[in-house]
């Protein structure tokens, strides 16, 4: 099996405010400018932590950073995700535009595999804008500090060219089993079609399987992907809730042309939320939710 690894850009990052938001016409993206003069600043982090007299500062503000990519991920699919950036992100790999992001809070990556280098220092510019516009969340007419910056961990994903996409679960109580559906997907990015299969099993909390799934075998055609649904029943269930928070794994592995491939494992909890007139209730019973002014970017 070809395993999926992650690496963490972490601090120290380099940091330069643009209040005047020319950064982009003056190439603070391009791979040959140097940046050893700019602020060390730390990641995840937001733009008041990265420099002094940035209280409520709106605009435009420029994070570099250089890194080395393992040689041992050449073959491989190579993504730059991003947990969060608050508000809008620009993002430049080696001089060349790798993807736009305007969410502040969910994560989003970029598949970079064509444009890294593998025999030297690659070079990540990320702009970050948190002026509030028309039609962004919350909006400019509401009293909301904008935390601006790289507010959530900067990471490298390396995947199999034939990989999973992204594991999906659904369950809910069902007497006293629960039914459990599971989505994926099977993504070919060889030049050759690939002819392979997706089991998936559900484990309790103390790691016995519950229940095992398989799809009927699928060819994948080069640079295409093939949906996968699978369901099925768990007899003996505990409903997931704020006094019993218990949580079941789904495990989805990928065995193409008969060898092990990719591998996905996603926690969850059997749980049925319905709002009804009489209120919120959580697998039948009325709940309450409680909490406090929490901003998502503190």
């Amino acid at each position: 099996m070809t395993h999926r690894e992650m690496i963490e850009l972490a601090s120290p990052w380099r940091f330069c405010p643009d209040p005047h938001g020319d950064g982009e016409s003056l190439g603070f993206w391009r791979a040959d400018r140097t940046f050893a003069n700019w602020r060390e600043a730390p990641v995840p982090s937001c733009f008041e932590a990265c420099c002094p007299g940035l209280d409520f500062y709106e605009g435009v503000c420029w994070y570099r950073r250089s890194f080395r990519v393992p040689s041992r991920w050449q073959g491989r699919r190579v993504a730059l995700r991003f947990e969060a950036v608050n508000y809008r992100a620009r993002v430049w790999l080696n001089g060349r535009p790798a993807g736009e992001n305007r969410d502040g809070f969910l994560p989003f990556e970029f598949d970079v595999t064509d444009t890294l280098r593998w025999d030297s220092e690659n070079t990540l510019a990320v702009s970050v804008d948190n002026a509030p516009q028309e039609g962004d969340v919350p909006g400019r007419h509401v009293g909301w500090r904008p935390c601006g910056g790289i507010i959530r961990e900067v990471l490298l994903r390396a995947f199999p060219p034939v990989h999973l996409g992204r594991l999906r679960v659904l369950a809910a109580p069902d007497g006293q089993g629960g039914r459990v559906a599971l989505w994926t997907s099977v993504r070919n990015d060889t030049p050759f079609a690939a002819v392979g299969t997706v089991k998936a099993v559900i484990e309790d909390p103390d790691g016995r399987m519950r229940l095992s799934m398989q799809a009927p075998s699928m060819r994948v055609e080069p640079g295409t992907a093939c949906d996968v649904y699978l369901e099925g029943r768990v007899e003996n269930i505990v409903a997931w809730s704020p006094t019993t928070p218990v949580l079941y794994r789904a495990v989805a592995c990928l065995s193409f042309d008969g060898l092990p491939g990719d591998e996905l494992t996603t926690d969850f909890g059997f749980r049925r939320i319905e709002a009804t007139p009489q209120g919120l209730l959580l697998n039948g019973r009325p709940i309450v939710l409680t909490g406090f002014n929490l901003h998502e970017d503190s």
